[in-house]
């Protein structure tokens, strides 16, 4: 570990981003982001460099904090931007959890292609987060603590600082003669981090001195051992994919050891995009889930996602959202988006589908299955029950709710994402 921080050391850190577009810093105003501010807008040559103060507006102290963000970018002839967010926490949400949600969302939604985001996180910061992990029992994902960079929107994030310790970073600021501000929450013993960073990690640090350089340790070797069991999920994707898109099989997800089959299961949740559960709710995904009689429809649900099967494929998804309505109507000269269902409604798309769509001066009507409605599925087909063409086609129980069919007057023309009706369609009387 670097004993002395400087502008020189910090530049082989950066240098790999030089090439971008533009450079942002999360800048709070406090020490860490202080001197990573003040130190980048020391480099020359590099790329435009930006300022981004996020305001929580949760302490008394916002305005003025923002206030002196903006002396000090001047300063520097560093532009600055403040967001304002909202970072109430959800009920059962903490409000370090919500503040930081608020804070990557605001940074996020300024980030475009060949943006890197610079943010001031440094090694006791990592010791903290090791430690933290630990003590809520999470796997070597969680233990291999934040990485040096990371996919952030449509550009990168980048913590530079992680090589130095707090006391570095308190050198240099001094040596420079700068001006930060002290957030009182960080100090906060009712909070786990101010809590460990206050009294466990001294009391750790005086018995075992090199405690920071060891838990960074930790993470390193962690953060490889999470790289191979992701490598080994992704090995086995293909050979577990389920009958639909974006499935895995019950079988062979049955047939696997149960720690493999919970790390395919933690890796295939992650690359969708939605929150992975606790190692507790991934078994009984296994259990529950997969396990499950094959005319079963079970369920498995946490904090934004949930787990269903239909016969043998096993899916993931966000939360089915409540319906606000349940017919829609449709003047074909533009398309109709219907947001709850995931649905555009684009008159040259359901032509292309093979669609029977009257002129587009005619009025069209969207709506969602009562029962009754029967269609003939090809030409030479017999009509007939909507829900024996949903079952032959394996749409799941959860979807042929939410799939809207297109009706003009009492005619059914079809389904939207499932196919059109051919011949006079309709329901029964």
């Amino acid at each position: 570990m670097p004993a002395r921080f400087e502008p020189g050391a910090l530049r082989a850190m950066v240098a790999p981003y030089t090439g971008h577009a533009r450079w942002l810093v999360a800048y709070s105003g406090g020490l860490d982001s202080t001197v990573l501010l003040h130190a980048l807008a020391a480099l020359a040559p590099r790329p435009p460099l930006e300022a981004v103060h996020v305001h929580h507006g949760l302490h008394p102290q916002a305005d003025a904090w923002a206030a002196h963000c903006g002396r000090q970018a001047r300063v520097l002839s560093v532009p600055l931007r403040v967001a304002r967010v909202d970072a109430r926490p959800a009920v059962g949400e903490s409000p370090e959890a919500a503040a930081r949600t608020a804070r990557y969302a605001a940074l996020r939604d300024r980030v475009a292609p060949g943006t890197v985001v610079f943010t001031a996180q440094h090694a006791d910061d990592q010791a903290e987060t090791v430690l933290l992990q630990l003590l809520r029992g999470a796997g070597p994902g969680g233990l291999s603590g934040m990485p040096a960079e990371a996919p952030f929107g449509a550009g990168l994030l980048v913590r530079p600082l992680l090589p130095w310790p707090r006391t570095a970073l308190a050198d240099y600021a001094r040596d420079q003669g700068l001006v930060w501000v002290e957030d009182p929450g960080n100090q906060d013993p009712r909070v786990d981090r101010s809590y460990l960073r206050a009294v466990v990690i001294p009391a750790l640090r005086e018995r075992w001195p090199g405690l920071t350089q060891t838990l960074g340790r930790v993470a390193a070797l962690q953060a490889e051992a999470a790289e191979i069991l992701a490598q080994d999920a992704d090995s086995l994707l293909a050979e577990v994919a389920g009958g639909r898109p974006g499935t895995l099989s019950a079988r062979a997800l049955r047939a696997l050891p149960t720690g493999r089959a919970a790390n395919l299961l933690q890796h295939w949740i992650r690359i969708r995009g939605l929150p992975v559960p606790g190692r507790a709710r991934l078994l009984r995904i296994l259990r529950d889930v997969t396990a499950s009689r094959h005319d079963a429809q079970p369920c498995v649900r946490w904090p934004g996602a949930e787990a269903r099967r239909h016969r043998d494929d096993v899916y993931v998804m966000a939360p089915l959202s409540a319906l606000r309505a349940r017919a829609w109507d449709w003047d074909q000269r533009g398309p109709l988006e219907i947001p709850e269902l995931g649905v555009m409604l684009d008159r040259e798309r359901l032509l292309a589908a093979g669609f029977p769509l009257p002129p587009p001066e005619v009025k069209l009507r969207a709506c969602l299955r009562r029962g009754g409605e029967r269609c003939a599925a090809g030409p030479g087909r017999a009509r007939r029950a909507l829900s024996r063409w949903f079952q032959e086609a394996g749409v799941p129980p959860w979807e042929r709710d939410r799939m809207p069919l297109l009706f003009d007057g009492d005619r059914l023309l079809g389904v939207v994402g499932l196919g059109p009706c051919c011949g006079s369609a309709g329901r029964d009387p």
